[in-house]
């Protein structure tokens, strides 16, 4: 092979790498920035912009790697962000840490191959075999770089699903860029050091200093595992964070609860007390209507009949908790238009159920709150439904109500992103229900389809 196919063959090993970089990477910031419903669209956008710029970076322009990818960076960010495909931090997150891994894998497979070069340069005795050894270490580079990259980008980008949620707040993305900034101004040194020439004279990184095909990949290695390590701590801190709202909710939900519970008794009492001074009251409406008192007969109806609407009964459900919470939700429902129609029952005790009303309570708040939210956002044919059943040794709570709109939902949690929350806060309503669930080793399930939104929450009865 002459030197001019030589060219060609390394033009085209460096078209290869250049399409497999951009797949690894589209596969890798599109798949990660954010929910399915949009996936296609960043992977293509992602794969399509990466190869035009790289592709124009070897052929036409010449500008550093660095140039590129705060170009790319930009613009899918902006783009992304604008057709709400994802949101602007993590995708800087995802194409900066995708720069820093490929740039790593790139000088590990170079002291790879420098030293795998040398290990066979002293075999070479001809022309015919030094270009076959140039084609040969020019497809192997390719093809162990881009398999380096490959399973560096998979191990990371498992690590990212399960611990990061698909919003990553400012104070967040500066702790997890700062190691893939180090490692492009790092990446960047060893490059421009790696072949130098000075006064005529040719001088090697690796030539001059052999420890360094040692050093450098181990410190690339070191800084793949900061990335990850990064990643696990900003997680484990998130749903620590997260852990604690909740609680911070639950309680106060709870003392609420308590408190509209004494309330409610103190009503009953108020009831009761009443309806043992029925007869008085007859009696006494008797005697005034004997003597032809009746305006004063009249009156006195009109003051006792205030009284017993005052000490109304509304639903009841078994048990003084729920009682509280579906006439409360029941009673805000009509005052916002919304038909709100109820077949609960829970009677603790009952049949060996033995259900903490609180934790009933804190799932049937939490639902409802949120079916309340959901139908607030409609103009018209707006409802609730809540019942539930036994079915063997499972209780069932089911929620149905109207919505429009369209919901998103959270790859990490699996619940519904709520519009109106502040930034970097999950759906701590719902996330109280699914732990009431965990704890009877039971599930919560979530539907939405045709403008019905429908939670299933599944108890277990504990023996």
């Amino acid at each position: 092979m002459n030197p001019d196919g030589i060219k060609i063959f390394n033009n085209v090993a460096l078209g290869i790498e250049i399409l497999g970089n951009s797949v690894i990477f589209a596969l890798y910031v599109g798949r990660l920035a954010g929910g399915r419903q949009y996936a296609g669209l960043r992977v293509w956008s992602a794969l399509v912009l990466y190869g035009a710029v790289y592709a124009l970076k070897v052929t036409v322009l010449t500008f550093p790697g660095w140039a590129a990818i705060v170009f790319i960076t930009a613009v899918l960010a902006a783009g992304w962000t604008f057709c709400r495909a994802a949101r602007p931090q993590r995708v800087i997150f995802l194409v900066l840490s995708a720069y820093c891994i490929q740039t790593g894998c790139t000088l590990i497979v170079q002291s790879i191959n420098h030293v795998a070069f040398d290990a066979v340069a002293y075999r070479i005795a001809d022309m015919k075999t030094a270009y076959l050894a140039v084609r040969l270490f020019c497809a192997g580079t390719v093809a162990l770089r881009l398999a380096f990259c490959s399973a560096v980008s998979v191990l990371t980008g498992k690590l990212i699903r399960a611990k990061l949620s698909c919003e990553i707040l400012w104070r967040e993305l500066a702790w997890l860029v700062f190691i893939p900034l180090i490692e492009t101004v790092f990446v960047n040194v060893i490059y421009r050091m790696l072949a130098v020439v000075k006064d005529g004279t040719y001088f090697e990184l690796y030539e001059m200093y052999p420890s360094f095909l040692a050093i450098i990949p181990a410190t690339v290695l070191l800084v793949f595992a900061g990335v990850m390590v990064s990643v696990y701590i900003c997680g484990s801190m998130r749903k620590l964070e997260e852990e604690r709202l909740g609680s911070f909710v639950r309680e106060r939900q709870i003392k609420e609860l308590e408190r509209r519970i004494a309330k409610e008794n103190q009503e009953d009492e108020a009831a009761r007390r009443l309806q043992h001074d029925m007869r008085s009251h007859f009696m006494n409406l008797q005697g005034l209507l004997a003597r032809g008192e009746y305006d004063e007969a009249m009156e006195y109806i009109g003051t006792a009949g205030e009284s017993i609407r005052g000490t109304g009964f509304g639903i009841n459900t078994g048990n003084p908790v729920t009682d509280v919470i579906i006439n409360d939700a029941g009673e805000r429902a009509v005052s916002l238009g919304i038909e709100f129609r109820t077949d609960f029952w829970y009677e603790k005790q009952k049949n060996g159920w033995n259900l903490e009303l609180f934790d009933l309570g804190i799932a049937v708040s939490n639902l409802l709150t949120n079916a309340l939210e959901a139908c607030a956002g409609c103009v018209i044919d707006k409802y609730i439904e809540i019942s539930s059943k036994i079915h063997g040794n499972f209780y069932l709570i089911e929620v149905c109500n109207s919505f429009c709109g369209e919901i998103k939902w959270d790859d990490i949690s699996g619940l519904p992103v709520s519009s109106k929350r502040q930034e970097g806060m999950h759906g701590i309503g719902l996330g109280n229900v699914a732990r009431v669930a965990d704890k009877y080793n039971g599930s919560m399930e979530l539907t939405a389809e045709g403008g019905r939104f429908k939670a299933v929450v599944m108890l277990q009865k504990i023996i």
